[in-house]
């Protein structure tokens, strides 16, 4: 897939859509006056749902959570009223949470036949978009160290503490704005507005977003 190729506007291309929610313990922190991390993400994920669905009814979705590890919290679906059902279901971990082992994510979504075809090309009928909401903050970064998939467009949104020296927002955001250096987005913010900005900017085709920019050497 070239990510510099873009995408024939008139064209719209079916996507399957993969949300990648953290449910450590950091998500019960706040974001804005009203809302814990979690809470804002599930908000924000339903408004994307909708959005997109008014875009194109064509569209599929399904969440998986993590913790120390991954786990399908629900296969492909469309239909937006049972997604938001769905979505109000996601609740934090009850376990202490020490790492994350990113190997578990991408051996979660190769289950699906689609990613094992590997044969999307860049005006496939479709395209896969991982969207991470990755919250924690006080951890060491996720071991195993993977590189996105050629066949997945991976962006990821990081929901995090104020830098400081008994955290390691740093070293976690260096590591995963490795992950799809090319084509993927790593976006961060401790700000609410700015997850929504961040989600909106997510409804476009991976191939019609404005070209990734380097990430600053530090955090916003």
């Amino acid at each position: 897939m070239e990510a510099e190729q873009p995408l024939p506007p008139q064209q719209k291309l079916r996507e399957r859509i993969v949300f990648a929610v953290d449910i450590g313990p950091d998500g019960a922190a706040k974001m804005g006056p009203l809302s814990s991390r979690l809470l804002a993400a599930r908000q924000l994920i339903k408004k994307f749902i909708q959005l997109k669905s008014w875009m194109s009814t064509s569209h599929e979705y399904a969440i998986l959570t993590f913790s120390a590890t991954t786990f399908w919290h629900c296969e492909f679906g469309k239909q937006p009223d049972e997604l938001y059902r769905i979505v109000d279901e996601i609740s934090l971990s009850d376990h202490e949470v020490t790492y994350f082992d990113m190997q578990s994510l991408f051996e979660a979504m190769q289950e699906i036949d689609f990613f094992r075809q590997n044969k999307f090309c860049a005006f496939d009928s479709l395209y896969v978009v991982s969207l991470w909401l990755y919250i924690r903050a006080p951890l060491s970064p996720p071991i195993v160290p993977y590189r996105g998939q050629a066949s997945i467009f991976t962006a990821l949104t990081y929901q995090h503490d104020k830098v400081a020296d008994d955290n390691k927002v740093q070293d976690v955001f260096d590591f995963l704005n490795e992950i799809d250096e090319e084509k993927g987005y790593c976006l961060e913010t401790r700000l609410f507005k700015r997850m929504n900005k961040f989600m909106i900017l997510l409804l476009a085709h991976g191939q019609q977003r404005a070209p990734h920019q380097p990430a600053e050497a530090f955090l916003l």
